[in-house]
């Protein structure tokens, strides 16, 4: 099995159990509209940006943008601001979000970045 196979699997399987963490958080946190707290796997920044609407920000769709291997957000595209629902998810993972920092500053000490 070729290491691009087994990368993707471990982003689904992680993808997967980040859902069900952010799922259960979610419940204690009050989001309106269009700012629902969700998990994605190969999130591109523009993809979902509506054509019509956002007739600018399509144009810099054209500029690099990398994927971003999993992203947790409520998601604010063109005029959507979901500031109040990032600071409550923040808080709410507060905790985990420091053990994976932790857990990564430490895995990563032998590397040169």
């Amino acid at each position: 099995m070729g290491y691009r196979i087994k990368t993707r699997q471990y982003e689904e399987e992680l993808t997967g159990c980040l859902s069900d963490y952010f799922y259960k958080i979610s419940s204690k946190i009050e989001t309106k509209g269009q700012c629902k707290i969700e998990v994605r796997n190969q999130w591109s920044p523009f993809k979902d940006e509506d054509q019509e609407v956002h007739q600018e920000v399509r144009q810099e769709v054209r500029k690099y943008s990398p994927r971003i291997d999993i992203a947790v957000g409520p998601f604010a595209y063109g005029e959507i601001s979901c500031i109040e629902e990032y600071n409550k998810l923040s808080e709410a993972s507060n905790q985990f979000i420091n053990r994976l920092l932790s857990q990564f500053k430490e895995n990563s000490k032998g590397f040169p970045f």
